[in-house]
């Protein structure tokens, strides 16, 4: 519990919460903008142990005031610095700028989805000694690009994003197959529920002029539908057939319905139905004609 308090008092390396990582800019950062503000309160601690006993009075109530303002630039030093800081979730990219005393807040934010390029700059020799530098994300929308400034461990920084975008990338892909999968499952469950028009029976031979019993069943349309035999000796596959047998009104189960066989080396034939304007139809079956 400690290790975190002080993780968030001073976060100097990246805090990881479930699916997200904070980043906060590098401590030399927080070096430099406290250089002026610890010169200042040090001046005023020597002037409230040394300065203060020699006023009385109003004079010494403002000595004291004035000497708390450097330790007040201290803490606003210290705030601002803390409270600016990156994240990067599973699915989006974040950079938060505040004010201390909540007196604003700027975040910008973009999807994985969007990040299109992701660059490492190293600025200066101090930065590379130091092992810090920026992080450029160059994002496809409105968002533009965002600029993670003075991160410690920029490597591994962009190591950690560009990890980030390709899992998202691949959980996309994944998704995206496994949706066509569903629909592809739902369209052969829909086939089977909807157009299923199956020949149950039919010979695979018979003689020139005998007559041809076809059997089929139509299974999973809406109860009232029209069915019938169609057949043709021409070369196939096509949808139109010029041979109909009568149509039969009905619901779903199984019809029959017969032709003779003409003079042909062999005849093609197919079972459809028509339910509420919409037509389906069975596999194509062939019948090979014997002189």
């Amino acid at each position: 519990m400690a290790a975190s308090w002080l993780n968030l008092l001073l976060p100097f390396g990246p805090i990881v919460q479930e699916d997200a990582i904070t980043y906060h800019k590098h401590w030399w950062v927080l070096l430099r903008q406290m250089v002026l503000p610890l010169l200042f309160t040090g001046v005023a601690i020597l002037a409230l142990v040394y300065v203060l006993p020699l006023f009385q009075g109003w004079p010494k109530v403002g000595v004291a005031a004035g000497s708390f303002l450097p330790l007040f630039w201290l803490y606003w030093r210290y705030e601002n610095w803390r409270n600016d800081y990156y994240v990067v979730t599973r699915d989006r990219i974040l950079d938060v700028e505040a004010l201390p005393l909540a007196m604003g807040t700027e975040i910008r934010e973009a999807p994985l989805s969007n990040v299109q390029n992701v660059t490492m700059r190293i600025p200066n020799v101090m930065a590379a000694s130091l092992d810090y530098g920026d992080i450029l994300v160059e994002t496809a929308g409105h968002e533009g690009q965002l600029t993670f400034l003075s991160l410690p461990h920029p490597r591994q920084v962009l190591q950690e994003v560009m990890s980030r975008v390709s899992q998202y990338r691949q959980r996309r892909e994944d998704e995206e197959a496994q949706r066509r999968l569903r629909e592809t499952l739902e369209w052969f469950v829909a086939y089977n529920e909807v157009n299923r028009i199956l020949v149950l029976r039919s010979p695979h031979q018979v003689k020139g002029g005998e007559t041809i019993d076809v059997e089929w069943r139509v299974a999973g349309l809406p109860a009232q539908i029209e069915t019938y035999l169609s057949w043709d000796v021409t070369s196939h596959p096509q949808d139109d057939y010029p041979y109909t047998a009568p149509p039969l009104q009905g619901g779903i189960g199984n019809y029959e319905a017969s032709f003779s066989a003409p003079v042909a080396d062999r005849v093609y034939f197919k079972v459809f139905a028509t339910s509420q304007g919409v037509c389906y139809r069975s596999l194509e079956h062939q019948v090979d004609i014997r002189p």
